[in-house]
């Protein structure tokens, strides 16, 4: 029998009070910002919960080089609010930063999530494998990262995503779009729904200007595919955020 998948709820301090309390899941607290130099600043006055994870996701172009002062404001606050480590969506480039979290955090005895770009220089950490995916099978994908990194550090991270692909595409990249204008977009073209067994996600096709278009976009239902799929392969954290899957 697989194990339950139990996901880490990202939620602001708003949304925590809505998150029912006999689930009471780890809770990772999007509460704070990175400023400049960096500095660690919590982004607004209402205080989060005790407890869980702290929640970071800098800009690039807020990281310097002196991560000093930083990473004793991540510990300090830690700390503090009682938690369990640090979940730390990094940009790309940041190996230094990562590799001095880790080493920093796995001493004081706390966990520390990061991409799994970062698996040589956070060799403690647990690996943010993100599952939105525009190709191939996101059951391989889980797979192989199992087989790089090995099951207990692998946390597959959902993201309720959307993008739109002009055909063929060359990249696999497509441009984002918001929920406003994927509603917007298909109450124009009036669409034909379909699900992607292997990507997990919905997606439909339209054609403009004699040029084909692929869409592919997730939602509430798709991301709780995706819990399934991670509880069948025995990985038991996942990364989600809370208001997304009440959509």
């Amino acid at each position: 029998m697989p194990q339950h998948s139990t996901p880490i709820l990202a939620a602001n301090p708003n949304q925590e009070n809505h998150i029912p309390s006999e689930q009471h899941p780890d809770i990772a607290h999007i509460a704070y910002q990175v400023a400049p130099g960096p500095k660690l600043m919590r982004a607004g006055t209402q205080m989060p919960g005790q407890g869980g994870f702290l929640y970071i996701s800098p800009a690039p172009s807020v990281l310097g080089r002196n991560y000093s002062f930083f990473l004793q404001q991540l510990l300090r606050e830690c700390q503090a609010r009682r938690y369990s480590g640090v979940i730390a969506d990094l940009p790309p480039h940041q190996a230094a930063l990562a590799a001095d979290m880790d080493h920093l955090l796995h001493a004081q005895g706390l966990a520390l999530y990061v991409p799994d770009c970062y698996a040589q220089q956070a060799p403690h950490a647990k690996l943010m494998v993100s599952t939105a995916i525009s190709g191939g099978s996101l059951r391989h994908r889980l797979l192989d990262a199992v087989r790089c990194f090995g099951r207990d550090r692998v946390i597959p991270a959902l993201e309720r995503t959307t993008a739109d692909f002009l055909l063929p595409s060359q990249t696999g990249e497509g441009t984002s779009l918001s929920s406003e204008s994927l509603s917007l977009l298909q109450a124009r073209v009036r669409p034909d729904l379909y699900w992607s067994s292997d990507l997990c996600a919905r997606y439909f096709t339209y054609s403009e200007q004699g040029q084909p278009h692929f869409v592919l976009f997730d939602d509430g239902e798709s991301l709780r595919a995706k819990l399934r799929l991670a509880s069948e392969l025995g990985l038991n954290r996942c990364l989600v955020a809370w208001g997304d899957l009440q959509v």
